[in-house]
């Protein structure tokens, strides 16, 4: 779209006139139909159910965001994905060039406002900016509205030596949120601390030295947004440390003082899952050799102070000897503490590891103290880090630690210190796992970069990120806590495993399974909605993309290589609430950024994401995706008018096009997927369509509606769903369902989203449409008036994107709209759009420039990537997409200027041409491509028909529970009852008859409460909830 860009830019400035589609207007005034007595009957029955699907266009917010208008499609930011908000969470820009008398990260804060369009209540604070070794500028953001921070609204902007800038993260319009606050710090605080006794938490006033200690760290106020209400509210933000096992985030709406979330921000080793379980050393700095758990003698530092030994290691290069005070306040060492088997719960001090003639006889101590040394060594040596904070702070060891049970079957990072019990019925002393002690540091690491939100996906990379550096720092295996584990609780032999997340298990019932693909991924809330659990999908990530790159390298450079992707990606790139998808594009972007020059390290961290099914978070345009359906299989035709309207026509490519009636039409006509469906409005205004009989296979014309009343209409893809216009200036259109258990009509009000104030015109009316693949949005175009205080009024066309069907829901649609250019450069206008056959994300459409130079344009929606297919046409193109996807035709002239249905190849990516313009029919117009045979218009999704369908009740229930099966087929069900934690209570086998088959389970020896029922057969598994309620 180079050429559109540049001589648009030429003559838009100071330009602002009427831009025209040269279409004919409908009639003034309104027409009264009644609408809930039109009946439209096809000469058949629809018999092919709807599927469920949820792979519809993408439509984004409007684009706004996508492009502030096409003229500034070069120059300015190019956005590559949006958050559910429609926010963009990620963009580029080849150039922005900083004025020289500006400090860069103010003028970067005041960007970040602008590009991502929010309004002057908001504002970026600077959080943290360095330069690497590359000379790239990190700086890392953090939103607030009115100057309060807005929690998980976090951006990060690189800026390269080329002047490019990249940026990603999350933001938030939050125009409208009340931030007064009626309730203070202090009743808040005291509101959390009731909140988490109520939870049966201890709350005891601990302290081992100055950095760890028990109490509120944090409380501010901030904006949040409620999981419960899904509401953005002003909130207390309360971090509070209640005893030395834990550590919690508490947010007390600052209003009404309810709590609005609270969670623990702990890593336990063994989390609730189914309930299972150098430099020149100063004067003091000695070592010694000991024993560690392995029974391997080690060589260890220490430090001596008067006559004393301490388990102090103030050999590290972080050390800073004038501001110490031996032993209670060293600065920059490593130091393990002994709990002697106290209550992490309740106990208020720490004992020092000490000796009297340097020899050292606890191996525990030992083990944890050389833990610390690896962890600080890896992170130094291998990412240039300055101890775990990253500003050279104390790494603090605890050792003999106990909770309210008794031996603790834990290690934990407590946001401050490290550590370890002994071990029960799970686990042997856990300081003899270098890996989890690994793990656990690294999320004091994450917590002081990225500090990823220890909740559902966020969790989940946030255990993964320990997991893969835990696995990096004991890098013999792939394995975690191999050498802690009791062998006859996790049967695999370790915790978890990057290479095999499932671990030998089959299920969440088994001990160290987890999944290793979206398609397992957990969706409870428990764990913290899976932080744990779903840390398998990200680690077998990492674990390919490793072993990929090893294909041509040793396996320790490929690891090598890994780990300072994902450290880079950690500390540039993610964000608080960075997910599954976010990660990957983090990812994909470290391995651009640092090893641009090494192909296979990009293309072997797309394989391992693509092995595990998360998807790409965004695009750059230059392909069309992974969002294509399978080609129609079926010969293919064109179906069109005249060059006056008259009659339509078939062609086969082979023969003369044989006309199919002789009607004149108004319209272009529109065609179901399998071409049996022709759809038009005749030159009486009337509503016909043309339907395929198998038996005489001819067309045979029927008229749907006699009332003179339209101007325009479109078929969905699948038949269901039939949209027209009306021949008045009316600002609706008017759906029908052939559905036989609807068979009624929707009205659909149009309108302009407004964004940010901004003033995009009344609708008039629309005329061209398309369904999308799946039947959820129509696309179409609309004429718009703006309407001047001076009287001439701004005229324009544009294109919407209405959701008219929910097909999860099997309902009418909510009738939102977005656009796909939020604001047009003056003097432009685009309509008559028309989507691709095969990919779900591009469309093509024309773009008209001051009323008289017109382009066909092909647009990539989910990328915001436009390119001209065609310039200078000398009519308006009317395109349509080829059935391959590899032409597209238009209406053009031939040789000598006469009228004629032209066609041109396509590139790789659908919105760019290739080759030449070629006639291939003459006196033609209006053409539609199509083929006859049939296929699914929806991806990754299985049929209602191919799923396992069942449904339970009563619900809830007391002796019994009738599970009521719908089959295709005779098959065998497998059927479990489990509980909320996990466990499998029941099984039962079911002999399933093809229908509707009952199916009576006894429930009256359950307890009262909640459970699952899980069926399983040939066509998959699916799990209800149900109660039992007492007698």
């Amino acid at each position: 779209m180079k050429r559109i860009i540049s001589i648009a830019f030429c003559l838009f400035c100071g330009l602002f006139v009427s831009a025209q589609l040269s279409k004919v207007a409908p009639h003034n005034g309104s027409l009264i139909v009644d609408f809930s007595q039109k009946k439209l009957v096809k000469p058949y029955f629809v018999t092919e159910r709807r599927p469920f699907t949820t792979s519809g266009p993408q439509i984004k917010a409007p684009s706004v965001f996508a492009m502030e208008d096409l003229t500034n499609a070069i120059h300015g930011p190019h956005y590559l994905s949006y958050n559910d908000d429609g926010m963009p969470k990620a963009f580029e820009q080849s150039l922005v060039l900083v004025p020289r008398d500006r400090d860069q990260s103010s003028y970067f804060a005041e960007y970040l406002i602008k590009s991502l369009n929010l309004g002057s209540s908001h504002s970026f604070i600077l959080i943290n900016a360095e330069k690497d070794i590359t000379g790239t500028n990190h700086y890392k953001y953090q939103q607030t509205l009115n100057g309060i921070p807005v929690i998980n609204g976090e951006y990060t902007l690189h800026q390269y030596v080329d002047q490019q800038v990249y940026a990603c993260g999350y933001a938030w319009n939050l125009a409208d949120i009340n931030t007064k606050v009626s309730i203070s710090e202090n009743e808040a605080t005291n509101i959390a601390k009731k909140h988490l006794a109520s939870k049966g938490i201890n709350l005891a006033d601990q302290k081992i030295n100055a950095a760890v200690s028990t109490g509120v760290k944090l409380n501010r106020l901030c904006i949040y947004k409620s999981e419960s209400s899904a509401k953005w509210v002003t909130a207390y933000q309360i971090h509070i440390i209640p005893n030395l096992k834990e550590n919690w985030e508490v947010f007390v709406d600052a209003q009404s003082g309810l709590i609005i979330d609270a969670h623990s921000n702990i890593c336990r080793i063994a989390h609730d899952h189914a309930d299972e379980f150098c430099t020149i050393a100063p004067t003091g700095a000695e070592t010694a050799s000991a024993l560690d758990l392995s029974n391997n003698t080690r060589t260890i530092n220490v430090w001596k102070e008067g006559a004393t030994y301490y388990l102090i290691d103030a050999s590290r290069p972080m050390f800073q000897a004038s501001r110490s005070k031996f032993p209670d306040n060293p600065v920059g060492v490593l130091i393990t503490y002994d709990f002697k088997n106290r209550n992490v719960e309740t106990t208020n001090s720490a004992d020092y590891v000490t000796s009297t003639n340097n020899s050292w006889s606890s191996k525990t101590s030992v083990s944890a103290h050389l833990n610390a040394a690896a962890a600080y060594e890896y992170y130094r040596q291998t990412h240039g880090r300055n101890s775990i904070d990253g500003s050279g702070g104390t790494i603090i060891s605890v050792i003999n630690v106990q909770d309210g049970g008794g031996a603790m079957d834990n290690a934990f990072w407590n946001g401050e210190a490290m550590f370890y019990g002994n071990g029960s019925r799970a686990f042997t002393p856990l300081a003899k796992g270098l890996d989890v002690a690994g793990h656990e540091m690294s999320h004091g690491v994450i917590g002081s970069t990225a500090n990823l939100a220890y909740q559902s996906e966020s969790g989940a990379i946030n255990e993964s990120y320990a997991d893969v550096f835990g696995a990096m720092i004991d890098r013999d295996d792939w394995k975690i806590g191999e050498d802690v584990v009791i062998t006859s609780v996790f049967r695999s032999g370790a915790l978890r495993d990057l290479s095999d997340p499932h671990n030998g298990g089959s299920s969440l019932n088994d001990n160290g399974y987890q999944p290793r693909h979206v398609n397992e991924q957990y969706k409870g809330t428990e764990d913290n909605g899976g932080v744990h659990i779903n840390s398998g999908i990200p680690n077998y990530a990492f674990y390919i993309f490793v072993t990929e790159m090893a294909k041509s390298r040793s396996l320790e450079e490929a690891k090598k290589i890994g780990e300072k992707v994902y450290y880079y990606a950690l500390t540039k790139l993610l964000t608080r609430s960075s997910n599954f998808k976010d990660l990957r594009a983090a990812i994909e972007k470290s391995c651009t950024d640092l090893y641009n020059n090494t192909p296979d390290v990009l293309a072997s961290a797309k394989t391992g994401f693509d092995r595990v099914g998360i998807g790409s978070s965004g695009g750059n345009g230059g392909s069309t995706g992974n969002r294509i359906l399978k080609t129609n299989p079926g010969q293919e035709y064109i179906v069109c008018t005249d060059e006056n309207q008259n009659g339509l026509y078939i062609y086969d490519f082979n023969n003369n096009p044989v006309i199919l009636t002789n009607r004149s039409v108004i319209c272009k006509p529109s065609v179901t997927d399998n071409g049996q469906e022709i759809y038009y409005v005749g030159s009486d205004k009337k509503l016909y369509a043309l339907y395929y009989n198998t038996s005489t296979r001819k067309y045979t014309e029927s008229l749907l509606d006699d009332d003179p009343i339209y101007r325009n209409v479109a078929i969905s893809k699948d038949g269901y769903l039939l949209a027209a216009v009306l021949d008045v200036a009316d600002q609706s259109v008017y759906i029908y369902n052939f559905d036989p258990a609807v068979k009624a009509w929707k009205k659909f009000k149009l309108y302009n989203p407004s964004y940010s104030n901004t003033v995009t015109g009344d609708v008039q009316y629309a005329d061209v449409m398309d369904f999308s693949h799946d039947g959820e949005f129509l696309m179409y175009d609309a004429d718009n008036i703006i309407k001047r205080n001076t009287g001439d009024d701004y005229e324009y066309w544009d294109i919407g994107f209405l959701r008219v069907f929910n097909n999860s829901a099997n309902t009418w649609g909510d009738g939102k709209i977005e656009k796909l250019v939020a604001s047009l450069p003056d003097g432009v206008t685009i309509g008559n759009p028309v989507f691709s056959k095969n990919s779900l994300d591009v469309i093509a459409f024309d773009y008209i420039e001051d009323g008289t130079t017109a382009y066909l344009v092909g647009s990539n929606i989910e990328s915001n990537d436009f390119q001209a297919i065609l310039q200078d046409r000398p009519v308006l193109s009317y395109a349509n997409y080829s059935n391959k996807d590899n032409f597209v035709i238009f209406d053009g002239e031939d040789n000598i200027g006469n009228p004629s249905l032209n066609a041109i190849g396509l590139a790789a990516n659908k919105i760019q041409s290739s080759g030449s313009e070629t006639v291939v029919l003459r006196g033609a117009k209006w053409g539609v491509w199509f083929a006859d045979g049939s296929r699914k218009l929806t991806i990754n999704t299985t049929d209602l028909s191919e799923q396992l369908q069942f449904s339970v009740q009563p619900n809830p229930c007391n002796d019994y529970l009738n599970v009521t099966f719908a089959s295709g087929n005779d098959e065998k069900i497998i059927l479990k009852i489990i509980d909320v934690c996990g466990y499998l209570l029941r099984t039962e086998i079911a002999h399933v008859r093809q229908g509707i088959y009952p199916v009576r389970i006894e429930t009256g020896d359950l307890k009262a409460g909640q459970f699952f029922l899980q069926a399983t057969g040939v066509r998959g598994s699916k799990t209800i909830g149900f109660v039992k309620i007492s007698e």
